[in-house]
């Protein structure tokens, strides 16, 4: 996410070594533009003769997933964390789902997280308004959080501005260095 700073846990230089095969790296050199090895590419062509070449790329586009999930695979023997191409979190009984990458994806884990330990979950309902019509309204707590009791969270305002981006990284890390915030 672009408004997030978060704590990184960095690859040991062995690690990375590890996860990269000398054969591949030299073949991509080799493929490289030089003078001593030339070859053409990016030719002027008509859309029959380009669309053509278009599709002879679509086998690599299709090994793609399998790739990166085998990659995933060796990253967890190396390292001990653990990535898939999709993790499911839920119900096993669900009749919908929600599909979501990147930070939301968390978001969602934790309310999904919170919503299972319900007893009966409400349908169709309006937070925030009124509804005096259809009377689908609920009442919220404004103080209801299910972020752990010791979780910092803070607003920098201005945050890529001109001046504030070194300010804010700075009270950032203090903040994280003194143990205000993880």
């Amino acid at each position: 996410t672009s408004h997030e700073i978060s704590k990184v846990e960095l690859l040991t230089p062995e690690d990375m070594r590890s996860l990269i095969d000398d054969d591949l790296v030299r073949a991509h050199r080799k493929r490289a533009l030089s003078p001593d090895n030339p070859v053409i590419r990016g030719t002027a062509q008509n859309p029959d003769v380009f669309f053509q070449a278009r599709e002879t790329v679509n086998p690599y586009y299709l090994d793609c997933p399998d790739i990166v999930q085998k990659v995933m695979e060796k990253f967890e023997k190396v390292v001990g964390r653990k990535y898939e191409l999709f993790q499911y979190f839920g119900a096993p009984d669900a009749e919908r789902i929600i599909i979501l990458m990147c930070s939301g994806a968390e978001t969602a884990e934790e309310t999904v997280e919170y919503l299972m330990k319900k007893e009966v979950p409400k349908n169709h309902f309006t937070i925030g308004i009124n509804d005096d019509v259809t009377h689908t309204s609920i009442s919220y707590d404004p103080d209801f959080s299910i972020e752990p009791a010791d979780r910092t969270r803070a607003v920098f305002y201005g945050l890529g501005s001109d001046g504030t981006v070194g300010a804010n990284k700075n009270s950032i890390t203090f903040c994280t260095i003194s143990g205000q915030s993880r």
